[in-house]
């Protein structure tokens, strides 16, 4: 393709100044006798490639109007679907519902006035609950309180003392609103091991006196000893006492023992005025809220 003669008129000359040598001028020659070469070949191939461009480019876009574009209407539908089934499974991965039952109305431990009690199920074992709410009932309404319910926790949920001279009627539960907050797993693996930890309690010598002006006893007398078995102590430790006649509950009253220190007895006297109340026994639901830290008493406090 390009033309070299062997002897060169180049190959015997010498650079007096020494700047040039033999061979750069030898390449500066065949650049010039074969520059036109050079560019036909260049001009060749960016050809080639252009025209080669060019045909995939058609060929690409009469495949994507022929067979991708449906193809990409199929995916974007199939897309819709998969987010419309996460958006349905992110519910089951949210927290679920709180359940309630057993809404009662009691006559409280003074006069005139009646408790509202209601059970409240958290079915979420990492979700803790502060609920908002309120009792209505023919005629009036409870003011607006708060509770915290701990994930998995089985409890009531209460107004004490409203005043009224008669039994309220048509009582109603209104959730004012709830508030959820997840417990951390890396924080917190074994929330049920946890919670139970906290609140391992024990009541014994539990005794019960009618009030007899008989026997000098001006009201009604529920007595037990409550023992912390956990090995935390606590500044404040809140319950809600449910009292047991022969027919189930009868009523239900709230107990906060301040500095209640592990190992601890405490001796418990609750007094109450409702007439022709007869407990046989009590339940005590722990509602303190565990996983507050401010909650504790530290070592050496």
């Amino acid at each position: 393709m390009f033309n070299k003669k062997a002897d060169d008129q180049f190959s015997r000359y010498i650079d007096p100044t020494g700047e040039f040598s033999n061979r750069t001028f030898e390449i500066g020659e065949w650049y010039v006798k074969n520059k036109l070469t050079l560019r036909k070949i260049f001009i060749t191939i960016l050809a080639i490639w252009s025209i080669g461009s060019v045909l995939f480019s058609f060929g690409y876009w009469i495949y994507y109007f022929t067979t991708g574009y449906f193809q990409d209407q199929r995916m974007m539908k199939q897309q819709i679907l998969e987010i419309e089934d996460y958006e349905s499974m992110h519910v089951n991965y949210g927290p679920k519902d709180l359940t309630f039952s057993k809404l009662a109305i009691y006559e409280t431990i003074r006069e005139h006035a009646y408790d509202f009690a209601v059970e409240v199920k958290n079915p979420n074992l990492r979700w803790l609950a502060n609920v908002k709410y309120k009792f209505t009932y023919s005629g009036g309404e409870t003011p607006v309180t708060t509770a915290v319910i701990l994930p998995g926790a089985v409890q009531p949920m209460v107004y004490l003392g409203q005043e009224k001279v008669s039994y309220p009627s048509q009582p109603k539960l209104v959730i004012e609103s709830i508030e959820w907050k997840k417990i951390d797993p890396h924080e917190i693996f074994d929330i049920d091991t946890f919670i139970k930890s906290r609140q391992a309690i024990s009541y014994d010598n539990f005794e019960y006196k009618y009030s007899s002006i008989a026997q000098n006893i001006p009201n009604n007398m529920i007595k037990f000893d409550i023992r912390n078995d956990s090995a935390y102590s606590f500044w404040e430790a809140d319950f809600y006492i449910e009292l047991y006649g022969s027919t189930g509950p009868i009523g239900i009253t709230f107990l906060r023992i301040n500095q209640f220190r592990t190992g601890e007895i405490r001796n418990i006297d609750i007094r109450s005025y409702v007439n022709n109340l007869y407990v046989d026994n009590i339940k005590i639901y722990p509602i303190t809220n565990v996983f507050d830290k401010e909650i504790y008493i530290k070592l050496g406090d």
